[in-house]
């Protein structure tokens, strides 16, 4: 499935663009930076060059894993088990220094 895009930002000090790939459905989005290349000439591409540079940077390998995942892979439960959370820190309350007395 291809993903549709829009061009959300041109930050011109770095000459990165911020694109935003979706699906028809709503159910994938994902926004991605583009550094722009600058051309022989000193120029960004524009027309179908900037087209064919995103396009080439969809993430649709990241969109059919995402797929993948939402259909339910069958072993991930496995993977659940593995998993070590990090200790919790124990919460400390101190205790005032000095009685406190309403004036």
């Amino acid at each position: 499935m291809a993903l549709n895009y829009k061009i959300r930002r041109f930050d011109a000090n770095f000459g990165q663009i911020s694109v935003e790939y979706f699906s028809e459905d709503g159910s994938y989005k994902q926004e991605y930076a583009i550094d722009l290349p600058i051309k022989d000439d000193n120029t960004y591409p524009v027309g179908d060059e900037l087209l064919a540079l995103i396009v080439s940077m969809a993430p649709t390998w990241h969109y059919e894993r995402t797929q993948k995942i939402h259909a339910g892979v069958s072993n991930s439960a496995a993977i659940q088990n593995l998993v070590e959370p990090h200790p919790v820190p124990a919460q400390q309350i101190e205790e005032p220094s000095e009685e406190i007395v309403p004036e």
